[in-house]
């Protein structure tokens, strides 16, 4: 079998031997060869090359030595160059021997001088090309294009045939199938009345030569494989004359001067859930025109099933006492018939097997489940009763295995799918007071979900007063840092969590944080060599450390920053390469720059002890403003914030930037309305999603509106704007109704957005507002368009919360754990509190809400 020779070929350009003539009339001409012989040939094909000669006197006679048989000389009648034409085709010419390489000698003389060229020859079979393909149960094809351009008008086949397209043909050669027939099969796919009731497609399976031939190639094929015939593939079809032939196994023919034709194969869609099935199709070229020859490839495809394939929609569910564990089971598309699933909990691959069940920590029945999904339907809804016999505080969460078992009706997705549940032990509201004048600034969580709060409030003496609660997971208060310094307005900006988990020789779990604050006066040294010179209002960046979970977090360092006017320091980030990026807007010039316009921004980066590595200042000659930060995962950060060309018009674009981790700009981004401001941003590498607020449609910097307002989108609209890079605008999303409607915090999780929020009105169409500002929370999925490869905004969720009170949601806290934390802040006459909310990333549905209990359609009130 050839399925590919090498052939080995040394080429010996021509020494050429001059002798010199004794006449006296002079030296004579040189005398040389024109051309290198080819040094390959292959069965059945033409060898036809043209060598000349310039030079000698007189008449040339041309020689060959060691010729094989095939190959014959011709000459060419050129009255301006003396040639000859090597021609001739191995085995049909003459005798080839597939195992000798001929070292032919061609050489000229005019009788007194002498020219010659040595060449190897070796002859190869031709070869049939490999095919490997997939083909998908359903797809319909076109008949395939003629490939072969180089007939002439003597060789076309004046026949009613495809023979060439479709080169099947019965034991005397003749085509399988005329013109009309084909035409016929191919209208016709996935009629079940013109297929005895299947629903067939056809697959058009090419046969390629590596050469042209210049006589007819004939050959048989044969199907195998794990395929049925009759059941995923046609072993027989009907002719016009209504003859039965079969198509498993024949003869094909591929006319002489092409190199390619199709076999055609005819697949049966039928609703069986099926695993992939290989084909193997063996071709065997047996003559060339009246050679006998014995050349074999194997074809190898592949039918993949287009029955709908089940998933699970979530990896991690939070699960309380008594409650419903719900989780959705989907199909890739929705089914043609019904489906039947089998849902089976899997205790070996679970945690641990005395985990499930009595004596364990969930006690879920039942242990297997059925589910059927009717017909057009992408999925379904599996509810467990759950009940919690006892949760283990040192363990996050539980493996729990869940198995999709394959059915006649339906494909699991290959692999089982576990849910990391995560046993909630805080699912009740948490509150905690604010004060007349409190303001929520930041809330994060460790990689344990515990919590921490930022917030701060007017002091005892007047001055502004910061705190932070740091709460475990199970809703308990672990310890709380107060921030204030005598006669001193001491305001939190933002802070940053990050725990170290062998930065010492005994492998200490630490736990630090980096606090950001504003303050408006000296209350800490300026770093050393870094060239500040404070006035106004300065930042005062703080590192706390608390070493494992011991005691309460202390001071290790404080630095403060700023110019001699007045500063906003607004973010702080901390990134993998133990960078921490101050990021925030100045009237003046940082260290030895200059103010370059109205309001400039700025990014400082610091090492973990404080140092200054160096500050960055960036602006035009209006108003700049760099208001939030946020990492983009590969220690690099992403920077919004507003462009005012007019600041006294309060218009601005929002500026998205990119940082590399030595301050060095990446990217730089306009786009916005006529009003805008960005509250959050959160990465999907290398791109990222903005949240905050506008009051117009969001275009680009050039006016080009990419997303309007509806009609009933008035006033101040929350948005959502996706960028597959933070120099595109890729999808946007508008929250909001006939009032005016914000987004304050944004957070993600894998590929899953959550935004919060509040509204003078209502941001769910047709529920009525109470006439207070209300907080909602919503989950927006990023999914890849059905029309190309960008991706778009899905909504999965959105929840109002509607009461008396005034009510803003000011952040979101999302773990990995199923469960994110909504911060409400609720204003009455004499206080504010604040509500720590714990809610399903599933469903945003509170964890304490009586419907968990009930039923497993949880609507929110």
């Amino acid at each position: 079998m050839n399925t590919c020779k090498s052939v080995l070929i040394t080429c010996f350009v021509a020494l050429l031997t001059v002798g010199c003539g004794a006449t006296g009339d002079g030296e004579s001409k040189p005398l040389k060869l024109l051309g290198v012989p080819q040094s390959a040939a292959y069965v059945g094909v033409e060898y036809v090359l043209e060598v000349g000669a310039d030079g000698g006197e007189g008449e040339l006679n041309y020689s060959l030595t060691n010729a094989p048989d095939w190959l014959a000389m011709e000459p060419v009648d050129n009255p301006f160059r003396s040639a000859v034409i090597l021609r001739g085709i191995p085995e049909i010419t003459g005798g080839a021997s597939l195992s000798e390489t001929y070292n032919v000698t061609l050489s000229v003389t005019d009788g007194r001088n002498l020219a010659s060229v040595e060449f190897d020859l070796l002859v190869s079979d031709v070869d049939l090309e490999r095919v490997v393909a997939t083909i998908g149960e359903g797809e319909v094809s076109d008949l395939p294009e003629d490939s072969n351009t180089n007939d002439t008008q003597e060789q076309v086949i004046e026949s009613d045939s495809e023979i060439g397209k479709v080169c099947m043909v019965d034991e005397e050669g003749q085509p399988l199938f005329s013109k009309q027939q084909v035409n016929s099969f191919v209208e016709n796919q996935m009629q079940p009345q013109a297929w005895n009731g299947k629903r067939v497609s056809l697959a058009f399976l090419p046969i390629n030569l590596n050469q042209v031939l210049v006589q007819e190639v004939l050959g048989d094929f044969s199907i195998s494989g794990d395929i049925i015939p009759g059941k995923d593939i046609l072993s027989e079809v009907q002719l016009d004359n209504g003859e039965v032939i079969s198509v498993t196994s024949g003869k094909f023919s591929i006319p002489r001067s092409k190199e390619d034709c199709h076999l055609l194969l005819f697949i049966i869609d039928d609703l069986d859930a099926e695993k992939t099935e290989a084909i193997k199709i063996e071709q065997t070229i047996k003559n060339i025109g009246l050679l006998d020859v014995d050349i074999s490839e194997t074809a190898t495809i592949s039918i993949n099933d287009n029955e709908p394939v089940a998933s699970f929609e979530v990896d991690r569910l939070s699960i309380s006492e008594g409650t419903l564990l719900r989780t959705d089971i989907l199909l890739d598309k929705p089914a043609e018939q019904n489906v039947r699933l089998r849902l089976i909990i899997d205790e070996e691959k679970s945690t641990t097997s005395t985990q499930l069940g009595s004596e364990g920590d969930l006690n879920i029945q039942p242990d297997s489940l059925e589910v059927q999904i009717p017909s057009g339907i992408d999925r379904a809804s599996v509810v467990f009763q759950v009940n919690v016999d006892g949760a283990d505080e040192n363990t996050l969460d539980e493996v729990l295995a869940l198995s999709l078992a394959d059915t006649e009706t339906v494909n699991a997705d290959g692999k089982d799918d576990s849910l990391n549940v995560y046993l909630n032990e805080w699912i009740d509201d948490l509150l905690i007071p604010l004060g007349t004048e409190g303001q929520l600034v930041e809330a994060r969580a460790d990689d344990r979900a515990n919590v921490f709060v930022g917030f701060h409030n007017e002091g005892p003496e007047g001055q502004v007063v910061s705190y932070i609660k740091h709460l475990s997971r199970y809703g308990s208060e672990i310890g709380n840092i107060e921030l204030s310094v005598p006669e001193a307005n001491v305001k939190l900006s933002d802070f940053w969590v990050k725990r170290f988990g062998e930065d010492t020789e005994e492998d200490d779990d630490i736990l630090e944080l980096f606090l950001l604050l504003q303050v408006d006066k000296q209350v800490a040294s300026v770093p050393p060599s870094s060239g500040f010179v404070l006035g106004g209002t300065d930042g005062l960046v703080q590192k706390y450390r608390k070493i494992n979970n011991v005691g309460d977090f202390q001071l290790i360092w404080e630095r403060q920053l700023g110019t001699q006017l007045n500063d906003e320091f607004n973010s702080i980030v901390v990134t993998d390469t133990d960078v921490i990026v101050v990021i925030g807007t100045t009237e003046g010039g940082l260290q030895d720059k200059s103010n370059l316009g109205d309001k400039d921004g700025f990014l400082i980066t610091l090492d973990l002890e404080g140092q200054v590595i160096e500050s960055r200042q960036a602006g035009t000659s209006d108003a700049d403003d760099f208001l939030i930060g946020n990492l983009d995962g590969r220690s690099r950060v992403h920077v919004a914030g507003t462009y005012a060309e007019n600041p006294t018009s309060n218009e601005n674009l929002i500026r998205l930037r990119s940082y590399d981790d030595s301050g060095n700009l990446r990217r730089d981004f306009l786009f916005g309305g006529d009003f805008n401001v960005p509250n959050g941003i959160v990465s999907t590498q290398p791109g990222g999603v903005v949240a905050g607020t506008t009051n117009s449609a969001v275009r680009f910097s050039n006016g080009f509106v990419f997303k309007e307002p509806e009609s009933d989108q008035l006033g101040l609209n929350a948005f959502l704007s996706l960028h597959s890079s933070l120099s595109e605008l890729t999808d946007v999303e508008l929250i909001g109704g006939q009032q005016d409607d914000y987004a304050w915090d944004i957070e993600i999780l894998d590929t899953s957005v959550f935004v919060v929020g509040s509204t003078l009105g209502t941001v769910i169409s047709g529920q009525p507002g109470n006439g207070n500002e209300d907080w909602w929370v919503a989950r927006y999925d990023i999914v890849e368009r059905s029309d190309n490869d960008e991706d778009e905004f899905q909504k999965s969720w959105l929840h109002q919360g509607s009461h008396e009170l005034p009510e803003r949601a000011k952040e979101i806290v999302t773990t990995a754990f199923g469960k994110s934390f909504v911060f409400i802040e609720e204003e009455s006459e004499s206080s504010k509190v604040l509500r720590v909310k714990p809610i399903s990333n599933f469903d945003g549905v509170d964890l304490n809400h009586d419907c968990r209990k009930v039923n497993d359609n949880c609507e929110f009130d």
